[in-house]
């Protein structure tokens, strides 16, 4: 199969960036409350800012090495000129050399230019990602403000449904309940539902156990 044929398949291809069905439901659908879901989203927006910074700044770099480079051939020409005009052999053989030189140059220009269109490409992608995040998170503060991250009310909110989100799927699924998660739990505020149902738990459990063992105490016969 030629190149061509690849390039051609190529163009049909994947994006660059994550699908907008993965960043929604495996990104900010992950998330169990509002608040985590916007959390989440300026999150994602932070990290993606910085990579357009990043990528700016080495666009800006390729661009400058390409200029460099472009004096360096300006300066080849000269020097052609120079040896193309003279007799002597060893300048004969510096117009061979430079001849040389500037189709490697003409490589460079080549592997730049592609490095560019590449660079370009990459921050469309992320600029995509942005657009979405941005959309999705107007939508969410539509129905609900954006509380401060330190927020005890939704951090509690947040870290009880999460909590409890894990505890319930390993009840249902007859999993080992991790002690993390128990003592995280056990770590919320009094008043949160997920700490009141563990101690609960919790109880029941060591009311049964002590029955367990009262019934196994023999019984003294006078």
């Amino acid at each position: 199969m030629s190149i061509d044929k690849v390039e051609e398949i190529l163009k049909n291809g994947l994006p660059g960036r994550e699908s907008y069905f993965k960043l929604k439901h495996f990104i900010i659908g992950k998330e169990p409350t509002h608040q985590g879901k916007m959390w989440k989203i300026l999150a994602e927006l932070k990290t993606r800012k910085e990579a357009v910074k990043g990528i700016d700044r080495e666009i800006e770099e390729m661009k400058d090495n390409r200029k460099l480079m472009e004096i360096r051939v300006e300066k080849m020409d000269i020097q052609f000129k120079q040896a193309a005009q003279s007799t002597s052999d060893t300048q004969a053989l510096d117009a061979k050399e430079i001849k040389i030189r500037k189709r490697q140059m003409d490589r460079q220009f080549d592997a730049i230019d592609e490095k560019l269109e590449s660079l370009t490409h990459r921050r469309k992608n992320v600029e995509d990602e942005i657009e979405f995040f941005v959309k999705y998170f107007e939508m969410l503060h539509e129905h609900e403000e954006l509380k401060d991250y330190d927020d005890v009310e939704a951090q509690t909110e947040y870290w009880n449904a999460k909590l409890a989100g894990e505890l319930n799927l390993r009840t249902l699924l007859g999993a080992p309940v991790d002690m993390d998660i128990v003592n995280s739990a056990l770590s919320l505020p009094d008043d949160a539902p997920i700490k009141k149902a563990t101690l609960y738990i919790i109880n029941e459990k060591t009311k049964a156990i002590q029955a367990e063992k009262i019934k196994q105490v023999p019984v003294r016969e006078d």
